[in-house]
C-alpha cells in the first residue's frame, strides 16, 4: 500500500507567503527601491500590486516584452503632448 502524506495547510501557506515576499523584494530591488520601516511586507505587497497593475495596462494596450521600453517612451511623450494642449484642461 502506498504511503500517503498528510499535508499541513499552515506549512504550505507559510512557504507560499515567504516565496511571494522574496519575489516581491527582488522586484523592488531590481527597480532601485527598498522596503523600509516596521511593516516591510506591506510595502512589498503594495509595490508589487502597483508595478503589476502598470505592466498589465501596458500589455493590454498592445505592448509586448520586446518593445516595452519604446512603448513607455511613446506613452510618456503622448502624455506630455496632451498636457501641453489647451484642450486638455477643459472639463466636460
Amino acid at each position: 500500500m502506498p504511503c500517503i502524506l498528510i499535508s499541513n495547510r499552515d506549512w504550505e501557506n507559510t512557504i507560499a507567503y515567504n516565496a511571494v515576499l522574496q519575489e516581491g523584494r527582488a522586484l523592488m530591488f531590481a527597480h532601485g527601491y527598498r522596503p523600509d520601516g516596521a511593516n516591510q511586507q506591506i510595502s512589498v505587497v503594495k509595490f508589487a500590486e502597483l508595478y503589476l497593475e502598470k505592466m498589465m495596462r501596458l500589455y493590454s494596450t498592445g505592448c509586448d516584452a520586446n518593445n516595452i521600453i519604446q512603448c513607455m517612451i511613446l506613452r510618456e511623450q503622448s502624455l506630455k503632448q496632451k498636457l501641453k494642449s489647451p484642450w486638455s484642461r477643459l472639463i466636460f
